[in-house]
């Protein structure tokens, strides 16, 4: 299996990680982790955009592999948005960390002033 490396450092914000690790004992991992594919050198690196939970609780399990969807030719910006947009959708913007909140102000901002047109009177 190839190794991962987080986009960032971060460690998981689990408050039941004995929970989670239990459940991957049992079931296996239900829902793919989300991994950019990047070529360095001779050979390829795969970036965690989503799922740096479910793959720190695999490793605590046991587990050597772990499913995901690969993506490839992903720029910089389009995986920041994929991992903003999946923090959200995990939890709520004022859950999220200081950092984190940060790099997400300037990708939400200009996605809402481009999503519709106004007609002024």
């Amino acid at each position: 299996m190839p190794k991962v490396k987080g986009i960032t450092d971060k460690k998981p914000r689990l408050k039941t990680v004995d929970d989670l690790v239990e459940s991957i004992r049992v079931n296996g991992v239900l829902i793919p982790i989300i991994v950019r594919k990047k070529e360095t050198g001779q050979k390829s690196t795969y970036e965690i955009l989503a799922g740096h939970n479910r793959t720190h609780g695999s490793k605590l399990a046991g587990r050597e592999t772990i499913p995901a969807i690969v993506l490839e030719n992903i720029s910089d910006e389009d995986a920041l948005a994929i991992v903003i947009e999946t923090n959200l959708i995990q939890r709520s913007f004022s859950d999220m960390r200081h950092s984190e909140k940060a790099a997400a102000i300037p990708c939400i901002i200009p996605r809402c002033f481009h999503k519709a047109s106004v007609t002024i009177f």
